[in-house]
C-alpha cells in the first residue's frame, strides 16, 4: 500500500479533489462502487438509506447526487489506479479512501489511506488478544493509513 501511494499519489490527491468539488454539504460524503451519497448498491441494483424496497438504477443515483456518468467514470479509473473501492469526504477537511476490507462490519478488518488537515492518531488497541485495534502508517503531506479490525 505505502509503495502504490508513493507512485501515484497524484491519483489520490485527484480523488481528494474530486470528491471535495462533489460534496453536498452532509456530514460525510461518499462516491465509491458500492456506496454514493445515501444509496448504496447490493447485487447490482441500488437503494436509498434502509428504503430496500425501492431499487434504482446506477443512472437515476448519479442524476440525484449530480454527478455525470462520466465524472463517476473518472471516479471508477482512479479507483483502479490506486487500488481503492470509495472515497469519503467528512468535514473538516478529512478524507478516507478504501483500500480493503474482510470479514463483517461487526467483525473484520478494513484498511484505508486517511488524508486529514489535523494530527494524525496514534495506533488504538492491541493487537493478538482478542481486542478491536488500530494501526496507524504514517505516509506524507498529511496522508496515512488506517488499518482496523474488530
Amino acid at each position: 500500500m505505502r509503495q502504490n501511494f508513493a507512485l501515484k499519489m497524484s491519483n489520490y490527491t485527484q480523488l481528494t479533489e474530486m470528491v471535495k468539488e462533489d460534496f453536498q454539504g452532509q456530514k460525510c460524503f461518499s462516491v465509491g462502487l458500492d456506496h454514493i451519497g445515501g444509496f448504496w448498491e447490493s447485487s447490482g441494483e441500488w437503494t436509498y438509506g434502509s428504503n430496500y424496497q425501492n431499487k434504482l438504477t446506477l443512472e437515476q443515483v448519479l442524476e440525484d447526487v449530480s454527478i455525470t456518468p462520466n465524472r463517476y467514470d473518472s471516479y471508477i479509473n482512479l479507483f483502479k489506479a490506486t487500488n481503492t473501492e470509495r472515497i469519503t469526504h467528512c468535514q473538516p477537511e478529512k478524507f478516507y479512501l478504501l483500500a480493503y476490507r474482510s470479514g463483517l462490519a461487526v467483525s473484520g478488518c478494513s484498511a484505508e489511506y486517511v488524508k486529514s488537515s489535523g494530527e494524525i492518531p496514534i495506533y488504538r488497541g492491541k493487537r493478538n488478544n482478542g481486542e478491536d485495534f488500530t494501526e496507524i502508517y504514517k505516509l506524507a503531506n498529511g496522508w496515512y493509513i488506517e488499518y482496523s479490525c474488530t
